[in-house]
């Protein structure tokens, strides 16, 4: 019976052990840099790291001796720090520099042998955007050139589809090189959900992927990517949303508006007859305002919370309700989300980053402060599995 109980004990510990390490985070004490898993452990503190960035793709680019290098997330060096700049891995390669040139390796630090270019920039769904001279081509994982180098741009692959520039003209292509929309209009945005929105002279509108049909949507000014099934539109000076029948399902009625996520979308009032003009709240997928114009700005909300901005620089969490269950004494930074994959609020590890008194660390979602420690800089847990 002992003997069943330690082994019991053994499979727990390795079980916790391995959630512990789903998700990692970089945090920085003075000029030392350490990674902390969900529990606030530390789990890679390397001596002699001048520098790290956050995982990617399951690795992590880091400096030491001036030069740059690639660690696991048990903190082991897999590729040596032997190269004067490099970036981070996606889809399984990494673009490095030998002092001289700039080329790709894989996980086993293994040159590709791809076709001679001036500048390559990172995979995305399998391809890789290569400039020869003033024009872009693509290759694929093999390195090998699959189209030809003829465009004025090529756009990030999403969906598996990329906006290209031809003569100053924007269309899509797909992986093969193939013109899946024909180059003829002005401006085309990432292809989302099966649709893109795109101006077309004086007209905008978007592109059903699968249909080529261009719906124009009169009046449109900004048109936004589709998520969750609605895209937002801003007619005038007001934002609205639309569904996939480029029908306006919740009318253009608000001064900024935000993407649904997990049913809900945060908007800012314009009714000057409300007192709480150009204040931000809560609106369902049917428009019905769930949470009243309260907050100066907001955030989506996440397994039941969201993080509201009270004043000048403090944040708190709301419930669907409305009420206010963390309260308001934390910053959260910049709103990044543009530009990565983070944003503020909690995130699937369940943590959330936030800023008190210049210092920074991360709470629960019942507010409390991870193993009550701060540090000088953190950056959101990345999933390394």
């Amino acid at each position: 019976m002992k003997r069943i109980l330690s082994l019991v004990l053994v499979l727990l510990t390795v079980v916790t052990l391995s959630y512990a390490q789903n998700y990692v985070a970089k945090v920085r004490l003075g000029k030392q840099i350490k990674f902390i898993d969900e529990t606030g452990k530390v789990v890679i503190n390397l001596p002699g790291l001048q520098s790290a960035k956050s995982f990617s793709d399951g690795m992590c680019l880091a400096k030491a001796n001036d030069k740059w290098g690639f660690i696991n997330k048990k903190g082991e060096w897999v590729i040596e720090p032997v190269y004067s700049k490099a970036n981070n891995y996606h889809e399984g390669f990494a673009l490095v520099n030998d002092g001289i040139h700039w080329f790709f390796i894989n996980k086993k630090g293994e040159k590709l042998n791809a076709v001679s270019a001036d500048k390559y920039g990172r995979f995305k769904d399998g391809y890789a955007i290569v400039r020869k001279g003033k024009r872009k081509g693509l290759i694929d994982k093999t390195g090998k050139l699959v189209v030809d180098f003829k465009y004025d741009a090529i756009k990030q692959f999403r969906e598996g589809y990329a906006v290209a520039y031809l003569n100053k003209m924007a269309g899509i292509i797909d992986g093969a090189g193939n013109v899946v929309i024909d180059f003829k209009y002005n401006k085309i945005g990432y292809v989302s959900e099966g649709f893109a929105w795109a101006k077309k002279g004086a007209q905008n509108g978007y592109i059903n992927i699968e249909t080529k049909e261009f719906k124009i949507i009169p009046g449109a000014l900004v048109m936004k990517d589709f998520k969750n099934g609605m895209a937002r539109v801003l007619m005038g000076k007001r934002f609205g949303y639309i569904d996939k029948t480029m029908s306006f399902v919740i009318d253009p009625i608000y001064g900024k508006a935000k993407d649904f996520e997990n049913g809900y979308a945060a908007v800012m009032n314009l009714d000057k007859s409300v007192a709480s003009v150009r204040r931000w709240g809560f609106i369902d997928k049917t428009g019905k305002l769930i949470v009243n114009y309260t907050y100066i700005d907001a955030e989506a909300f996440y397994k039941g919370l969201a993080p509201v901005k009270l004043n000048k620089a403090s944040w708190g969490f709301i419930d669907e309700s409305g009420k206010l269950v963390i309260p308001a004494h934390f910053d959260l930074g910049m709103n990044l989300s543009w530009m990565t994959k983070n944003r503020r609020g909690f995130g699937p590890s369940g943590l959330a980053r936030v800023k008190k008194n210049k210092k920074w660390s991360f709470i629960d979602m019942n507010g409390n402060v991870l193993n009550q420690m701060w540090y000088d800089g953190v950056e959101p847990f990345v999933d390394v599995r």
